[in-house]
């Protein structure tokens, strides 16, 4: 979900994790409906995201991912 939230398609994520795009894609829709019942839009998300600071925590699960510190 970290990858999608910073805007990487459902290929590449495919890809980096060595899944389908369809899979890719299933395991994001739970948490896109609950995204949708409490913000206006998917941005609107990302926004609030980054305006209080999360955006880190999705950056460091990302690097964890990629072995980078």
């Amino acid at each position: 979900f970290s990858f999608y939230t910073l805007g990487v398609s459902h290929a590449n994520i495919a890809k980096e994790l060595g899944i389908t795009i369809r899979a890719s894609e299933d395991r994001i829709k739970p948490v896109k409906r609950k995204i949708k019942r409490n913000y206006e839009s998917f941005d609107s998300f990302r926004i609030s995201c980054i305006s209080k600071g999360k955006i880190m925590s999705l950056i460091d699960i990302i690097r964890e991912f990629y072995c980078v510190k």
